[in-house]
């Protein structure tokens, strides 16, 4: 599933599938952990910030490749 949602200035999109979540969003980090904290995934812990990286070499989070000086992608497991 795949969510878009503006919010005035911010954007804040987020892809779902059964055990991660990626954001794509211009909001500070703590805001978006906070958000995710809230929407429902189905296991006991919810939506946390991943210690796992986008893949090799790849941080979490990292600079959005198509707005990289206002955008980071996160990455988070149920």
């Amino acid at each position: 599933m795949t969510e878009k949602t503006a919010l005035g200035k911010a954007d804040f999109i987020v892809r779902e599938s059964l055990c991660t979540a990626t954001v794509c969003t211009d909001l500070p980090q703590e805001e978006v952990i906070a958000r995710m904290r809230s929407r429902p995934c189905g296991t006991r812990t919810g939506w946390t910030l991943s210690e796992a990286e986008f893949g090799p070499g790849i941080p979490n989070p990292h600079p959005c490749l198509d707005n990289p000086n206002t955008h980071k992608h996160y990455l988070f497991s149920a």
